[in-house]
This record gives C-alpha cells, structure tokens and sequence, in this order.
C-alpha cells in the first residue's frame, strides 16, 4: 500500500511539473511572440525550450535545497496559486464573452451573471483570507499581485484585437 501511495505521488509530481512548466514555457513563449510547440524542433523554438528546461530547474533546485521546509514550500505554492486565481479567472471570463473568437459559444447573459457572482465571491473570500491571515504588507503584496495579473491579462486582450488574425490552423499531419 505505501509503495502504490509513493508511485501515485511520483506520478502526480511528474504530471504536474510537466503541465505547469509547459503551460508556463507556452505562455512566455505566446507573449514574447517566439516559436512555441513540442512539435518543433528545439532549432527553431529555443526560446520555448530554455524556458521549460528553466522553470523544470527551479522547481528541481527548490526542492532539493538541503533542510528546505517542504511542507511550507507545498503550502506557499498553495496559496500562491489562490493569488493567481482571480487574475486568471477574469480573464477567461473574458475571453467567454469574446465573440469574435468564441462565434455562437460565447456566453450568454446568464453565463455571465453566474460566472461574475462567482468570482466576486472568490475575490470576497481571498480579500478575506489574506486580511486575515497575514500581515498588512502581505496583504498589500498580494492585492498588488493579483491586480497587476488583472492589468496584464486585460491589455493582452486588448493589444490582441489590434493585431492581424493569425494564419489558419492546420493539423500536424497536414504540414510537410
């Protein structure tokens, strides 16, 4: 039993580094407008691949600090994630209402009632939570984070409408 427990924790920790480096190596990749697809070779997407070998690294160097207080590390990476929420949070919703890329998919009125009651409350709750769990500068830290997400998220959108569309979409396989 505590080997099967050990395998499914390994097996975790590897989907995890995997999914959140990768999305991370995408996302910095989509900003800064470099190549960014595992089905490139590393010639022509570098940018992107340094940034996954890189973000793979610190998540390795952090945890294999000798005496590093790994329960506090799982719990900050926790609570870190609670932060990013709302910033991420508002901008999908956002871009559900984007009906240019979206067409008839796009959310309808009572998509996004729904959708802002549930992020004002999880605003509600982690205002709440950090205010009363942490001192002030955390506090203020946290609220200057998570707006600062917001900000950026919402000129991402912005400067996007501005751009020319990208080139259709072709599969893999249809591409020699």
């Amino acid at each position: 039993m505590r080997s099967a427990m050990l395998l499914l924790m390994i097996n975790a920790a590897v989907l995890g580094t995997t999914a959140i480096s990768l999305s991370s190596a995408w996302a910095y990749g989509e900003v800064k407008g470099w190549p960014h697809s595992l089905e490139m070779p590393i010639r022509k997407a570098p940018g992107f691949y340094l940034t996954y070998v890189l973000c793979v690294g610190l998540a390795a160097a952090i945890v294999l600090i000798p005496g590093a207080p790994l329960q506090l590390i799982i719990l900050g990476v926790q609570v870190l994630a609670g932060i990013m929420l709302p910033s991420a949070i508002i901008f999908l919703q956002l871009l559900l209402n984007d009906k240019e890329l979206l067409g008839e998919y796009a959310n309808k009125p009572w998509n996004n009632v729904v959708n802002w009651t549930i992020i004002i409350v999880l605003f509600a709750l982690l205002i709440g939570g950090i205010w009363f769990f942490s001192q002030w500068v955390l506090f203020v830290v946290a609220l200057t984070y998570m707006f600062s997400g917001i900000f950026w998220r919402l000129q991402w959108m912005f400067r996007r409408k501005s751009d020319p569309p990208p080139p259709a979409y072709k599969e893999a396989s249809q591409i020699s």
